[in-house]
């Protein structure tokens, strides 16, 4: 009985490691306030807009490279349509804060799970998460970089240069799927490089942006 005592403390001591959330190490919590979608430097345009990606996707055996295309269709709501390199439709997605709409999606990927991880995704990277629009956050502040700040809004985390006013990481910790996304080579305010992992599934994507200047 002592045994399964302790055997149960243990179990429970490594899931609260797994959730601790990384990302505000060396942050102190300073206070708690309501914050809007403003101040977690959204990147994404407003309406009728339309951003090109390369797109790379690695699923346990499985690798896809290709086009990703963003489109603003109004307000809070986007289609997102990736196509290989030659031309094979990936998947066609329209999320917007509400719904998550499978237009179409590779067989090997139309996968229940699958489907609920990107739709998680594309909500947290198009900052559809109603926990970002005025919610009551936490507010983590660290001395010794002071242009830092990580602001927890629901079960995100974000971490956000408060200098150069952009946004540096988003983490999830989760016990069974943690996530984490990290931005950079910001140009104009929007990260040029996403990178997106999901340590405990084996799931890989990373997002550059296509210039079409």
């Amino acid at each position: 009985m002592r045994n399964l005592v302790s055997s149960s403390l243990l179990i429970c001591l490594l899931l609260l490691a797994s959730c601790a959330p990384g990302i505000t190490k060396g942050f102190r919590k300073a206070t708690s306030m309501h914050v809007q979608k403003e101040a977690f430097y959204p990147f994404f345009p407003a309406a009728d807009s339309v951003l090109l990606f390369n797109m790379q996707i690695d699923f346990g055996k499985n690798h896809f490279s290709g086009i990703l295309l963003v489109k603003s269709t109004g307000k809070d709501r986007y289609r997102t349509v990736f196509t290989s390199h030659f031309g094979m439709s990936v998947f066609d997605f329209e999320v917007d804060s509400d719904s998550f709409r499978v237009n179409y999606c590779l067989e090997a990927l139309h996968k229940k799970r699958f489907l609920q991880i990107l739709e998680a995704d594309f909500s947290a990277l198009l900052f559809l998460n109603p926990e970002t629009d005025g919610s009551l956050s936490d507010i983590y502040v660290n001395d010794a970089a002071s242009g830092l700040e990580v602001i927890k809004a629901g079960k995100y985390y974000y971490l956000k240069n408060k200098v150069s006013e952009t946004l540096i990481a988003i983490e999830a910790p989760q016990p069974v799927n943690a996530r984490r996304y990290r931005f950079s080579d910001y140009k104009d305010k929007f990260p040029a490089l996403i990178q997106i992992q999901h340590s405990h599934i084996g799931l890989k994507m990373q997002l550059e942006r296509i210039n079409r200047e």
